[in-house]
């Protein structure tokens, strides 16, 4: 058991390009492991939807397991399930709804009935952020344009890096841009060069609300001001030094 779980650590699957939805990071983030704590109180991966929204392909176990739409692709030291409804790693939606409050967002992600792939759920609202809380939440649609431009919508990863993600995206009507990556302070997204806000999305994620039809770019920038600000502290207390220790030589 323990060389199998060796094989699939976190840190020698990154060699290969390999991701842990699970994450590997020298600092937790509360929001991914209450996210990550949903997935593991279910009794199989297909009780929840949460996998397919994490852009997780397989499962490995160290036992096999009965689950809907997981089919065992390899059975040895360890299990590895195939999740066939597997979400990209960004993709389109065209509806979204607004909760509020930790405890009723985790309720709709256990819900069987929440459609990642279908909604979204946004923290505040496109038009409106009324500071009262809503507990029933109302599910909104977006607009749909009469007029069809693309035969399929479609999304493509044109550049990702640790920095730096680019993204294309043939839309026909208002969307939502979906990107299975973790929300966090310091990124900054840009439509058609046009900074616009990211959204909260599903807990943990990053949305970005495209709001007319046709191609669009659509680039996230790691830019946290945090860097800049420390930098500059850097920068100020090396001149310092420098200075001290000319004046001191002479």
């Amino acid at each position: 058991m323990a060389a199998a779980k060796d094989k699939l650590c976190d840190n020698e699957m990154m060699n290969y390009g390999l991701y842990n939805a699970d994450g590997y990071e020298s600092l937790l983030l509360m929001s991914h492991r209450k996210f990550i704590r949903i997935v593991e109180t279910a009794k199989t991966p297909s009780d929840t939807a949460l996998l397919n929204l994490l852009n997780v392909k397989y499962v490995a176990t160290m036992r096999e397991i009965g689950a809907r739409n997981y089919r065992l692709a390899r059975k040895g030291e360890a299990c590895i399930y195939e999740n066939k409804n597997v979400l990209p790693r960004a993709f389109l939606v065209g509806r979204y709804l607004v909760i509020r409050g930790e405890r009723a967002i985790a309720e709709k992600l256990r819900s069987p009935d929440f459609r990642p792939d279908e909604e979204v759920i946004l923290e505040e609202d496109l038009f409106e952020n009324p500071k009262s809380e809503i507990r029933n939440p109302k599910q909104i649609q977006n607009p749909n344009f009469e007029t069809r431009i693309f035969e399929k919508e479609t999304v493509e990863i044109i550049k990702y890096s640790p920095n730096e993600v680019v993204i294309r995206a043939e839309v026909n009507s208002p969307k939502f841009l979906l990107l299975s990556d973790q929300y966090y302070p310091g990124w900054k997204a840009f439509l058609d060069t046009k900074r616009v806000k990211i959204y909260k999305a599903d807990f943990i994620l990053r949305a970005v609300h495209i709001t007319r039809a046709g191609v669009h770019t659509v680039k996230f920038v790691f830019d946290p001001f945090s860097f800049k600000l420390g930098l500059a502290v850097s920068l100020v207390t090396l001149a310092a030094v420098i200075f001290f220790l000319c004046k001191r030589s002479r």
